[in-house]
């Protein structure tokens, strides 16, 4: 008998544990932390987080949120800092890739190309727009940006990569074609390391902010993970 008793309390035990562990594991899922670059710990329900920026409203965040059928959404989210309730909108297209301030307000730049204004109240339509899969490089006193190449073969870059001003200034044929090395501004230039031919020979070009001018070129060795365009 009293083993029989001593085995019901190691089961009791068990099941309690069990549960507690349940407990555990769902408000983990329920409420995800998120570390800021700057330390800062938040509660969010993303589910993953690729972009963040702190402001006077609050930390922005962009990423994804698993709903409840299961599909994989992009989101941005406004946690504020005096601690009322985030703000989480669908973006409805594609992901962010950026966000950024300019001129006193804050703005997200989609991977669609798409730039939404960021207010407490909520998103709307900025008063630029960007080409797909752009790299933001410049934010003042110009929007400059580059795209990226991804899969496109070298011999049809040119119908897909450029940098450019997103006012439409100047829109400038750049085959960026280094994900390690991205475009750069350096000093009063834009900076973009492509490859010339299909030995792979490199080059740095220097292109004037303002005008999209090219004012020169220079030959480079292989370029090297993790350097800056403007050390070439």
């Amino acid at each position: 008998m009293n083993v029989i008793k001593q085995i019901s309390g190691h089961i009791r035990i068990l099941l309690l544990s069990m549960a507690m562990l349940f407990f555990i594991c769902s408000s983990a899922l329920a409420n995800s932390v998120f570390v800021s670059p700057l330390g800062a710990k938040l509660d969010t329900e993303l589910d993953n987080v690729n972009v963040s920026l702190k402001t006077k409203i609050g930390w922005v965040l962009g990423g994804n949120k698993i709903i409840d059928n299961g599909e994989n959404v992009s989101y941005l989210s406004i946690i504020p800092i005096d601690g009322t309730n985030a703000k989480y909108w669908p973006l409805g297209e594609g992901y962010s890739s950026k966000l950024f301030e300019r001129k006193g307000n804050y703005y997200v730049l989609l991977s669609t190309g798409k730039a939404l204004k960021i207010e407490y109240s909520g998103l709307s339509k900025a008063g630029f727009h960007f080409k797909p899969n752009s790299l933001l490089v410049a934010i003042e006193p110009n929007l400059v940006a580059c795209t990226t190449l991804g899969m496109v073969r070298k011999l049809s870059a040119s119908k897909y990569a450029s940098c450019y001003r997103a006012d439409g200034a100047w829109d400038v044929d750049v085959y960026w074609t280094s994900f390690g090395v991205p475009p750069e501004i350096c000093g009063d230039n834009l900076k973009v390391l492509v490859s010339t031919n299909k030995r792979r020979n490199w080059e740095v070009i220097a292109l004037d902010v303002q005008t999209g001018k090219k004012l020169s070129s220079k030959k480079v060795p292989k370029p090297k993970g993790g350097l800056s365009v403007c050390q070439l």
